[in-house]
């Protein structure tokens, strides 16, 4: 998949992880010329495209209307046929730091700090919760230490 571009401008540069649902890849938007971050789902197995469908459309639905402070801010969605498979695709803001996890096994924190990012983290939480959004997969290995954040 990598050097594919999508909807004539998301260039998919670098797989960045793999989860439950999909793949999120570092990409470069050739219209804006900028760096962003690209999630695609795929059917699951055992659930079937119809179903997975629902749920991403929902969660993008759900990051769309998410404040930006403590969140990951999405810019665009659509579809696309990826090796000869249809696919969901998220178009969101590029983070670059490290995760929470990271910094924590990296700094051992203080207490006070440690407080500091978990107010961090509880603000995003909430803002999600407010509009009806549960966020199971939320941990520190899905959380990033950016410079406007952590």
């Amino acid at each position: 998949m990598r050097g594919e571009i999508l909807d004539g401008r998301y260039e998919l540069v670098e797989r960045l992880g793999r989860g439950g649902m999909g793949q999120v890849w570092a990409a470069r938007d050739t219209r804006m010329h900028r760096e962003v971050a690209v999630k695609l789902v795929t059917a699951l197995p055992g659930i079937g495209e119809h179903e997975t469908f629902l749920r991403f459309r929902q969660e993008i639905r759900s990051a769309a209307q998410l404040p930006g402070r403590y969140t990951v801010i999405a810019h665009d969605c659509g579809e696309a046929v990826l090796d000869d498979e249809r696919v969901l695709r998220m178009v969101m803001e590029r983070l670059t730091g490290r995760t929470l996890y990271d910094a924590v096994v990296q700094e051992r924190p203080s207490w006070r700090r440690a407080v500091a990012w978990g107010r961090q983290v509880a603000a995003a939480l909430d803002a999600a919760h407010r509009q009806g959004t549960c966020t199971g997969t939320s941990s520190p290995r899905t959380s990033c230490s950016t410079p406007r954040a952590i």
